[in-house]
């Protein structure tokens, strides 16, 4: 089968290797789509792990039918959607845990384009208090994580959110949910009174601060409520270590009503994800497909590292 594997000097490439065999615990599929995350082009990147990662599949994010299962959460013949390891391949193998089933109005490709996002931003909320009724801000709304949180936050009960993105994406922006699109670029001072006019929100999620890019905390931390949370998915190295080792060890050492959050495989919230989309409450949102070949992944991705993307980018294994 084909796969898109690491490569050295934080290369891809397009390897024919054996095809999977699934465990006791696991399911293979034939895929039809996949997504593509920041994390899959920064891991190389890393010291040590990205020599560990050459000849490793690339991707995490798939959709498509069930081709051999042991266990009775699924049979052969079902849709699925799922995460595992080297989703850019012609079949994947992924716990049954990790995976839902999908249903048939739903898109292979929208589908692929929701495990790594979808399951972030549900668990972002739920797993730090937020409730029916609050007020969230999205810094980074346009954006893959950011577009599904807004929509998740509207389909779990809040009763305001404000999405922060360019004024060129505000327009979509409100088109999916968004009570308020505030306009970063015209300048620190004009979105923060922006902000202060909304403001006290009970939750702030941060799709975009970065070592790469601006660091919107402190301006988070003028509009949250006494006792509110900010939720990042990236930050300082500091809060990297702080959530590597609560997650390792079990314990809360993240800074006070600050959490840089690590998603987990959640098969039951993907599921919920999935019955959203299929109710019309969330819309999958996919900048653009992509051919499975060498060529348009390196694009696919040349794209993804501009951090300019509305959506997703999904590679159509399978062409439909």
């Amino acid at each position: 089968m084909r796969a898109i594997l690491y490569g050295a000097n934080k290369t891809f490439e397009l390897k024919t290797v054996p095809v999977p065999t699934p465990t006791a615990t696991q399911v293979r599929v034939r895929v039809h789509a996949a997504s593509i995350n920041p994390v899959d082009y920064k891991l190389p990147g890393f010291p040590i792990l990205g020599w560990l990662l050459r000849g490793k599949g690339v991707g995490l994010d798939f959709s498509g039918v069930v081709d051999s299962c042991a266990s009775s959460s699924f049979k052969v013949g079902d849709r699925v959607v799922g995460n595992c390891s080297g989703a850019l391949a012609d079949y994947v193998v992924a716990e049954c845990a990790a995976c839902a089933k999908l249903p048939n109005s739903v898109t292979f490709s929208d589908a692929a384009s929701l495990p790594t996002v979808a399951l972030t931003s549900l668990q972002a909320l739920m797993d730090n208090g937020f409730q029916p009724g609050h007020k969230v801000l999205v810094f980074g709304a346009s954006g893959g994580c950011g577009s599904i949180g807004v929509q998740l936050a509207k389909a779990a009960g809040a009763a305001h959110v404000t999405g922060v993105c360019s004024g060129a994406n505000a327009e979509a922006v409100r088109a999916l949910g968004c009570d308020v699109a505030a306009d970063y670029t015209l300048g620190d001072a004009a979105l923060q009174s922006l902000l202060a006019t909304q403001a006290p929100y009970d939750m702030t999620y941060d799709t975009v601060t970065s070592p790469e890019d601006k660091d919107y905390e402190p301006m988070s931390r003028m509009v949250l409520k006494p006792g509110g949370m900010h939720v990042a998915i990236n930050g300082r190295g500091s809060d990297w270590l702080r959530a590597l080792l609560s997650s390792a060890l079990g314990l809360n050492l993240h800074r006070r009503s600050h959490k840089l959050f690590l998603k987990r495989s959640d098969g039951a919230g993907l599921a919920q994800i999935v019955d959203w989309v299929a109710q019309g409450k969330v819309k999958p949102q996919v900048e653009q497909r992509y051919a499975f070949t060498l060529p348009d992944v390196e694009a696919a991705f040349t794209r993804l590292k501009g951090r300019r993307t509305k959506g997703k980018l999904v590679i159509d294994v399978v062409q439909a």
